[in-house]
């Protein structure tokens, strides 16, 4: 169970930066180039983090599947 735990510590440093993307992206902090630097780890985050859940759940499908003959 330690996998699906990973996943989602991963999604929540995603929107922890989208959250940062937003405020740098603000009309008071306007700083471009850390906003799309920042975003673009939020979107690495989420996709790794996806990527990581379904990798597990297909692998525990199979496990399961073969357990069952």
């Amino acid at each position: 169970m330690l996998v699906p735990r990973v996943a989602a510590l991963l999604a929540l440093i995603g929107f922890m930066l989208l959250l940062l993307s937003a405020l740098l992206g603000s009309a008071q902090w306007h700083v471009p180039n850390l906003d799309d630097w920042t975003i673009y780890a939020a979107e690495f985050s989420f996709v790794l983090a996806v990527i990581l859940f379904y990798g597990w759940f297909f692998v525990e499908c199979v496990k399961e599947i073969r357990d069952m003959r």
